[in-house]
């Protein structure tokens, strides 16, 4: 009888992350060594208690807006698309 042991390391590495920032060099190094992002809070949320009132709020971008009208969806659903797409795990 053969027993195989597996040994799993978890690793885990707070980034900011904002798809505006244009942060690919950081996703594909990521990807090359197969670790997995995760877009915490990938909406926003405006109501967070240490927010800016200057910041703009992500759900009235108006390029989220306009990619959601021109295919029918929402800007949450625009965003959510575009993390899945790029593999990430999202969780709220």
């Amino acid at each position: 009888m053969f027993f195989f042991f597996s040994f799993l390391l978890y690793l885990i590495s707070h980034h900011d992350y904002f798809a505006s920032s244009f942060q690919f060099r950081l996703l594909n190094f990521m990807k090359e060594k197969g670790i997995v992002m995760t877009a915490y809070s990938p909406l926003g949320s405006p109501d967070r208690p240490w927010a800016q009132p200057d910041e703009p709020v992500l759900l009235e971008d108006p390029r989220l807006l306009e990619m959601g009208k021109k295919h029918g969806k929402t800007p949450a659903q625009v965003i959510l698309k575009w993390l899945v797409r790029k593999t990430f795990i999202l969780s709220a």
